[in-house]
Order: C-alpha cells, then structure tokens, then sequence
C-alpha cells in the first residue's frame, strides 16, 4: 500500500489540537451545565404550577362538597317546612270540618225551633180562639137578655135621634 491509497479523513474526524480541544470541551460542558439549569427551572416551574392545579383542584373540590352538603340541608329545610306545612293544612282542615258541622248544627237547631215556635204559637192561639168560641157557648141566659135589651137601646136611640133631626 502505497500513501496514495490512504483516503483522507473527513474534516469532522480529523484530530484538533488540545487547547482548542479544551476549550470546545469546556464550552460544551458550559452549554450542557446551562441546559442542566434550565431544565431543572422549568422542572421546578412545571411543578409549581402543578402543585398551584392541585391545590386549585382541591379546593373547587372542597367547594363543591361544600355546595353540595348546603343544597342537602336546604333540601332538609324544605323537606321539614314542606312537612310542617302538610300538618298544619291538615290541623286548618279539620278546623273548617267542624266549622261547618257547627253551622249546619246551628241552622238545623234554628230551623227546627223557629217551626217548633211557630207551631207553638199557631197551638197558643187556636187553643185561645176555641176558649173564646167556648165561652161564647156558655154565656148565660141572663147574659143573652142583657145583650138583646142593650141593642133594643141602641135602636130606641138612634130613631129618637132620626125623629129630632126631621
């Protein structure tokens, strides 16, 4: 083999001197060092924003708990008003029931004294007419005469007044 048929090194594997070899490693090394802070900044970063999401997340969890745990006692409170308010419409009812058996009571009594006190007065007056009627019967002759001799007066008067008046 002949110095000829050796190709040449591509430039990329061709050996560089050590001091620039140093300084390429150095500022590699730098860069690298720079990317490893960077990294672990964001890393911090993303973290802290996780953290900052769970806690949001924890909260709205709370929160929602929270609305939930209201909305079940509200739903409680209305449940017991709505309860309440059954009893008393019931208690009202009841009221109005005997309310009206007491007005019914009331206008049957009234009804059934004011015929009761009609009938009683229609009784107070025949039993009135027929004693009159009765005693009527039982007038006495003398009574009867008296009675004849009265309206004969009355008669005798009235033509002395007709004569005195021609």
């Amino acid at each position: 083999m002949s110095l000829v048929d050796f190709t040449p090194l591509p430039a990329e594997d061709e050996l560089m001197d050590q001091a620039t070899k140093q300084y390429v490693d150095a500022n590699a090394a730098i860069a690298e060092a720079r990317n490893d802070v960077k990294l672990t900044e964001f890393r911090a970063t993303m973290e802290a924003y996780s953290a900052r999401a769970e806690e949001r997340e924890s909260a709205a969890r709370q929160r929602e708990g929270a609305a939930r745990d209201r909305e079940a006692a509200a739903r409680d409170r209305d449940e017991i008003r709505h309860k309440d308010l059954d009893r008393r419409m019931a208690q009202f009812e009841e009221t109005v029931a005997s309310v009206k058996r007491a007005v019914v009571t009331t206008g049957i009594a009234a009804t059934i004294s004011t015929v009761f006190g009609v009938a009683a007065f229609n009784a107070a007056m025949m039993q009135n007419v027929l004693a009159a009627l009765e005693s009527g019967r039982q007038a006495s002759p003398a009574q009867i005469k008296m009675q004849a001799d009265i309206g004969e007066i009355k008669r005798q008067l009235a033509e002395e007044r007709a004569a005195r008046v021609r």
